[in-house]
């Protein structure tokens, strides 16, 4: 055997495929009818999703105050055209129940992006 190489025992781990989560996940080996993952909890990527739900604001509030620095706007005014671009967000709780109880999601979504080709189109 080359020093420094592993030898040709097995490996403590092997891959196995969770039923629960359809995903393969390293498990050991060493207790076999207690085989406990070693991959993950799922919830995990709660941090993450509300991670990505701030990017939308984060990327609108930048390009704007670079737009309207470009621009030549001063401060107060860029100021107060962005706490407009962030009305939206402010306003969500008021308006997504009365969203839930009229209508469906998916009537919701093709409305608005009709309203927003029309707006765009006059």
């Amino acid at each position: 055997m080359i020093a420094g190489f592993a030898s040709a025992q097995p490996s403590k781990f092997v891959y196995a495929l969770n039923s629960h989560y359809n995903c393969p996940l390293k498990t050991s080996v060493s207790s076999p009818r207690n085989v406990a993952p070693l991959a993950h909890h799922p919830w995990q990527w709660v941090p993450t999703l509300y991670f990505a739900e701030g990017l939308p604001y984060v990327a609108v509030m930048t390009i704007a105050v670079i737009l309207y620095k470009r621009l030549g706007l001063g401060n107060a005014q860029i100021a107060l055209y962005t706490s407009w671009l962030y009305l939206p967000w402010t306003i969500k709780p008021l308006w997504s129940p009365f969203v839930d109880l009229l209508r469906t999601k998916r009537w919701w979504i093709v409305s608005m992006q009709g309203l927003i080709a029309a707006a765009l189109a006059g």
